[in-house]
């Protein structure tokens, strides 16, 4: 168990983040707590349980060094989009968090003190599908999805439209934070 001591001044209030590990991805309530003070001399102890109605979402780690991102796409058409792979460099953008070191442009990166990542142009409308069953059949579950986590964090920092399909559920092409989370909460509760 987490300590973790605060001290309030009279008649004051005060935030406290308390430290909480996920063992395994999906829905995770808060524990029940124990609010104690030892005031005024240290002599006795007060205390009361507290029960938050809270609940964490907890995603599954990206997978560490995942190849990159699929090159299929689900436009259908002749557009040309910005993809974080292909065959045509169309330039840098800023970093960011979750962009897979293998994009950096180290180059770059040594002759400056910022990040940058390297973007390539992409056939297809600039869409991908991020399909479960298209991962190879001898990893295991929580591999697969470890995969496609990292997937949706690269195709979102690269500005990319995509859909995200795992079985029995389906997030259609979008882009930005909600669909982000939209897909992250799909790979959280997938099979629970």
């Amino acid at each position: 168990m987490t300590a973790v001591s605060t001290a309030i001044p009279a008649r004051g209030d005060r935030s406290v983040g308390i430290p909480l590990s996920a063992l395994e991805r999906g829905r995770l309530p808060a524990p029940r707590i124990v609010i104690e003070t030892r005031f005024p001399f240290g002599l006795w102890r007060a205390w009361a349980y507290l029960t938050p109605a809270l609940t964490a979402m907890v995603y599954p780690t990206p997978e560490v060094d995942a190849p990159p991102l699929p090159a299929s796409g689900t436009g259908g058409g002749d557009g040309v989009g910005l993809a974080a792979s292909g065959d045509d460099f169309a330039g840098v953008r800023p970093y960011s968090p979750g962009d897979s070191q293998k994009m950096i442009a180290w180059r770059l990166a040594a002759r400056s003190d910022e990040l940058s990542v390297k973007q390539f142009e992409a056939q297809g409308g600039g869409e991908m599908l991020l399909d479960f069953e298209s991962l190879p059949r001898h990893m295991d579950l929580e591999y697969k999805l470890s995969r496609l986590t990292r997937w949706v964090l690269d195709a979102e920092a690269a500005h990319m439209r995509y859909a995200l399909r795992l079985p029995g559920t389906m997030a259609f092409a979008g882009t930005g934070p909600k669909h982000r989370e939209e897909c992250l909460m799909l790979l959280a509760m997938h099979e629970r």
